[in-house]
């Protein structure tokens, strides 16, 4: 299904098909839409080279997504929107010119052991009243963060694999309410783990290696809960925070060892867990 004016497939209203190995490219719009209470099934097919995007979830969509590879479309890779849950798992979406995942409005879903890589803004963005689940991911080499959520969104990260994205590794900001336990975040250009403005929920468990500067960053009203966290290894510190009391907490419920020197931290900086 190639270079069509329009997109490549639109399935709505309750539309149950089943698209398998099939190869979406060079459409002037969307590769393909699912809308309405669409509950579509996608096996092995390749979404690529797509002007409005590669797959589209809207409205009421249920669908499942299963093992294609999502490439090299000119915007985002998987946008989520309306209150669409999709399944999606074992999917590549890698190398397009937005953002590799977007959900926003009241979308959800489950996102399961995809590679989200080489796409030219963030990895995975989630805002609204988003409350997606992503487990066991490898979120990568992304040019932008690893993922970007805000909004009142309240995603749950749990034993990804988040590491060398162009900014920092997670970032959470406005009212969001993180659950983020058991992942792997390293190497990443800027801090691990950001959580800012009124961020809140649960931080624990994670390994956070490696990264350009922070291993974590707790700044504004931000007030999560951080307990059994492994911060070594990175550049510019383990932890800041401009609450001194979050300072004390971290330090005696999380592991800090073994990051900057503390002769590489300036004046300013004093207060950096190393």
């Amino acid at each position: 299904v190639h270079t069509n004016q329009g997109g490549g497939l639109r399935c709505h209203l309750r539309g149950r098909p089943t698209l398998e190995d099939n190869e979406i490219n060079g459409n002037q719009g969307v590769g393909v839409v699912l809308t309405g209470a669409c509950e579509a099934v996608l096996l092995h097919n390749k979404l690529h080279g797509n002007v409005g995007g590669g797959l589209h979830c809207l409205g009421d969509a249920r669908p499942s997504c299963s093992e294609n590879t999502l490439f090299s479309n000119h915007q985002v890779g998987l946008l989520v929107s309306g209150r669409a849950r999709p399944v999606v798992r074992l999917n590549k979406v890698q190398g397009n010119q937005g953002p590799g995942i977007v959900l926003n409005a009241e979308a959800g879903g489950s996102y399961i052991g995809n590679t989200v890589m080489g796409n030219f803004g963030p990895g995975v963005t989630v805002s609204g009243t988003s409350g997606p689940t992503f487990e066991g991911n490898k979120i990568q080499l992304n040019q932008g963060s690893g993922a970007m959520c805000w909004g009142q969104a309240c995603p749950h990260f749990s034993s990804n694999t988040v590491h060398e994205n162009g900014e920092a590794g997670l970032v959470f900001g406005e009212s969001v309410t993180v659950n983020v336990l058991q992942n792997t975040v390293f190497k990443n250009a800027g801090s691990g783990i950001v959580l800012g403005d009124h961020a809140s929920g649960v931080v624990m468990g994670n390994q956070i290696t490696e990264n350009g500067a922070l291993g974590m960053l707790i700044s504004g009203q931000a007030r999560p809960d951080c307990r059994e966290n492994s911060l070594k290894h990175n550049k510019e510190g383990g932890m800041n925070s401009d609450n001194l009391a979050i300072m004390k907490d971290f330090k005696n419920l999380n592991y800090v060892y073994a990051n900057a020197e503390s002769s590489s931290i300036g004046a300013a900086d004093q207060c950096v867990i190393v």
